[in-house]
């Protein structure tokens, strides 16, 4: 009765009237059961043999993944290596893609106001004509800024498109397909003439498939590693991607003011490594079960 009208001065409410009476036949088994814990308690201390009946049920401890599992055996070796050298390609030419339109746009405006090329042609040619006078340095005009931001929805339609594909095809073939086809698509930037727009519009494709495999590929990943080292897997693979980020800006803003073929050819290069290791990965992970 005490707990009773505990509770309902804790909800702001009052006890009915009457009297809190036990039922006689609850009252008989509440004592009879009270009997029955003191003669346990009692032959408890006298008998040992008890103790080897208890079953322990505590859930069975996973040991804490290391890094070093990654390698532990000759396929996980094999797939660890080939995840890297996707997630460094794909870093690479992710970063490199957009820096790089920015710089090609740069180096039109600046031949134009040169009079070395006419109109807003992607010249495929070696720099060697152009100015290394940073006093000619053009500013990106209105126009290429717009151009810059229709290029850059790619990434979220890519993203986006290639969902459904990774449940029908599955995460491998997704992946090898769209590297595959955004390498083509770039391999098309060395047609000339090619105007501002057309150029645009190649990168936009290319960015649309090259971020749709990036996408499988962070599905792929920690599919493909037991529960333990999952997070490791796509950490490590992540953690090497940004060194490979580092590295583009050489490409994607040096090496295209050497030469504009030898930047698409390394980028172009890069994705066709990258749908090779992924069509080379041993094992699909569409509907399999994830290890423990």
């Amino acid at each position: 009765e005490k707990i009773l009208q505990q509770v309902a001065e804790a909800n702001g409410k009052s006890l009915p009237d009457g009297t809190l009476v036990l039922d006689k036949a609850h009252l008989d088994d509440e004592i009879e059961l009270q009997e029955i814990g003191s003669e346990n308690e009692s032959n408890e201390h006298e008998s040992n043999d008890d103790e080897s009946l208890v079953t322990s049920f505590e859930p069975e401890k996973t040991a804490p993944g290391r890094f070093r599992d990654l390698f532990s055996t000759r396929k996980r070796a094999f797939t660890t290596t080939l995840l890297w050298i996707i997630f460094v390609g794909a870093a690479v030419t992710s970063w490199g893609i957009v820096l790089q339109l920015t710089e090609i746009l740069t180096i039109i405006d600046e031949l134009n106001a040169e009079n070395k090329i006419n109109g807003s042609y992607f010249p495929c040619i070696d720099h060697k004509a152009l100015s290394t006078n940073t006093s000619l340095c053009q500013a990106l005009e209105i126009d290429d800024y717009v151009k810059l931001i229709w290029a850059s929805t790619a990434d979220v339609l890519g993203t986006a498109m290639i969902l459904p594909f990774i449940e029908i095809l599955g995460r491998k073939c997704t992946m090898a397909w769209s590297f595959l086809l955004s390498g083509v698509v770039y391999f098309l930037l060395l047609i000339c003439p090619l105007s501002k727009d057309a150029l645009v519009g190649l990168m936009f494709v290319v960015r649309a498939l090259l971020n749709g495999g990036y996408a499988a590929l962070y599905v792929y990943t920690p599919e493909v590693y037991p529960t333990a080292i999952r997070g490791i897997g796509l950490g490590a693979g992540a953690s090497i991607s940004s060194g490979g980020a580092m590295v583009t800006p050489f490409i994607s803003e040096v090496l295209v003011r050497k030469s504009i073929r030898g930047s698409i050819a390394t980028y172009g290069g890069l994705l066709v490594v990258c749908a090779l290791c992924s069509a080379l990965l041993p094992v699909e992970t569409k509907k399999r079960r994830s290890e423990e």
